[in-house]
């Protein structure tokens, strides 16, 4: 399944690198377009010994914009000097880890993935291994192309020649679950997830960007109630027994009378948490995804009056 193309300019992330290519293509620097294209790859297969994936990270097939990125046109020399796996095309983290081949067949480009040792290298590498949905999108910029070919029907565009940058593990944005999910488990920060234009709807009480942050803070909630409840559990005080051993029959002037201990005073009951104590604990537990809840349960209560701002 193929997922969003971004299309940028290469000068605007890094202009010696556009220059260089600009030079090999006869245009001018800002001409020079730098692509991403992904996929959510099926039949992933992992390698523990390694630490590695292995997994398509593109095909010939016709992406959702009507291209096609040929697989036999792909320029790896560059990339084989430095050869980087990103998390989401950022060039200013760490890397994730490095590619150790890409290997083509009828279908397309596979390559398999050694994930580094750092701490959220490891959490993608597990990510990925739970089964949850990454996609796999290559940065490239196209050298040479042929629009509407006869030869495929229903095809704009075929890059016939493309040189590989880099490619990269990176969420669905088109699966809200998959986006909560990787906010749980800190792949991404809300930041990740563009901002929708404000429009009046009815009938529809969350934006797809709120509810997918709710979801990443129903995620973190259900996963700290389940620690808590293991703790309660692994802490659970033994049950008192009777002490073992015979019973002694004693003359009543062999019994020494002592007064009972005075009973232990009943704990005092919890106070009810009212409305705006759970909104404090809410407002606590989910600061972390800066989910406005106060906003929502206004959003809420708007809604029962009327139309709501989405």
């Amino acid at each position: 399944m193929d997922i969003i193309t971004q299309r940028l300019k290469m000068a605007d992330i890094n202009r010696e690198k556009a220059e260089a290519y600009a030079q090999i293509m006869g245009c001018a620097p800002e001409d020079v377009e730098y692509i991403r294209k992904g996929l959510v790859a099926a039949d992933v297969q992992f390698d523990e010994g390694e630490r590695a994936a292995v997994s398509y990270i593109t095909t010939k097939d016709i992406d959702r914009d009507g291209e096609i990125v040929d697989p036999a046109g792909a320029d790896l020399e560059a990339y084989r000097k430095n050869p980087v796996v990103l998390f989401g095309h950022d060039y200013s983290e760490l890397p994730i880890g490095k590619n150790l081949w890409i290997k083509s067949d009828d279908r397309g480009l596979i390559a398999k993935t050694q994930y580094a040792s750092h701490e959220f290298a490891q959490k993608v590498y597990e990510y990925r291994k739970e089964g949850m949905p990454l996609a796999q999108s290559i940065g490239f910029i196209p050298m040479e192309w042929e629009d509407t070919p006869i030869d495929v029907k229903g095809c704009r565009r075929r890059y016939k020649k493309w040189a590989l940058l880099e490619y990269s593990d990176v969420p669905v944005p088109a699966n809200p679950e998959a986006v909560g999910i990787a906010i749980s488990k800190g792949l991404i920060s809300p930041e990740y997830i563009p901002v929708e234009e404000p429009v009046e709807k009815e009938g529809r009480v969350l934006s797809s960007r709120n509810r997918t942050l709710v979801m990443a803070a129903v995620q973190q909630m259900d996963e700290a109630a389940a620690a808590l409840r293991e703790l309660l559990s692994a802490t659970e005080p033994a049950q008192a027994d009777e002490p073992a051993g015979e019973t002694v029959e004693m003359a009543a002037d062999e019994v020494e009378l002592k007064a009972a201990p005075e009973p232990e005073p009943a704990p005092a009951p919890a106070p009810a948490l009212g409305k705006q104590d759970l909104m404090a604990v809410l407002k606590d537990a989910l600061a972390a995804n800066r989910v406005n809840i106060a906003g929502l349960v206004d959003e809420a209560v708007a809604r029962k009056l009327g139309k709501v701002t989405l």
